[in-house]
């Protein structure tokens, strides 16, 4: 008797729910759209990326379909209907906003939407796919450029990019000396060096206004030559 009640009162409690979604108001069915269409996104269309960055997002082409794409930084508004809505301030397309594949440069950290809608060459709205873009903080970061071969005895020079807000302040090392620049407020610096013999550096941290980054960079080798060997040099007359 208990478990045909407890059945009863599933039923009873499903279709209650049912009929509120029957009922509710466009807004809940536009958030159960969107959801919906998410779920349909490409594989690219959660991501994760920095401020600054401009990446690219793409869609499977198909011939004779145009692509449209917008930016959302307000999701609360119904993406089937209404315009892209994220200030040019925040993110922006690069190169428009039409085609397979598009370019954003992001501005802002927070959370982006991106709709994309296909016409196909009737002028019928053939497909639309909803994404979500994250954009958090960049952390600075210094690589070290491949640096040319020297003899003994000479100085190389050791080009280090930085990305970030400058200034900067980096560490670098061969592995047994530790080397800081501080202030650096121009990329690419410039950091003269003068080995003996052939060595390896690496940056171990970069500072910039906001954050430090403690993942050592790739190491870079710097061969040193030996000095030829001299010889005398005789005169010959013609």
């Amino acid at each position: 008797m208990r478990s045909l009640l407890s059945i009863t009162r599933y039923i009873a409690s499903a279709l209650f729910v049912l009929m509120m979604m029957a009922l509710a108001p466009a807004k809940a069915q536009t958030v159960v759209f969107v959801l919906m269409m998410m779920a349909l996104a490409p594989a690219k269309a959660q991501t994760v990326v920095n401020v600054s960055d401009t990446t690219s997002l793409s869609i499977v082409e198909i011939p004779g379909d145009i692509y449209l794409w917008e930016l959302y930084s307000d999701p609360t508004v119904d993406f089937a209907i209404n315009s892209g809505n994220c200030p040019t301030s925040q993110a922006d397309f690069v190169g428009g906003n039409s085609g397979a594949t598009v370019r954003i440069k992001w501005i802002n950290k927070g959370t982006y939407f991106f709709k994309v809608t296909a016409i196909n060459a009737s002028g019928c709205t053939n497909n639309l796919k909803v994404g979500q873009v994250t954009v958090v903080e960049s952390i600075p970061t210094a690589t070290i450029s491949p640096p040319t071969e020297i003899c003994r005895g000479d100085s190389a020079t050791l080009n280090i990019n930085l990305k970030g807000t400058p200034p900067w302040d980096i560490t670098l090392t061969d592995g047994t000396t530790i080397w800081t620049k501080s202030g650096i407020g121009t990329t690419p610096f410039q950091w003269r060096i003068g080995p003996k013999e052939t060595t390896k550096y690496w940056i171990t941290q970069v500072k910039d206004q906001s954050k430090t980054n403690l993942i050592p960079s790739e190491p870079v080798e710097l061969k040193v030559n030996p000095k030829p060997k001299s010889s005398k040099i005789y005169w010959v007359k013609p």
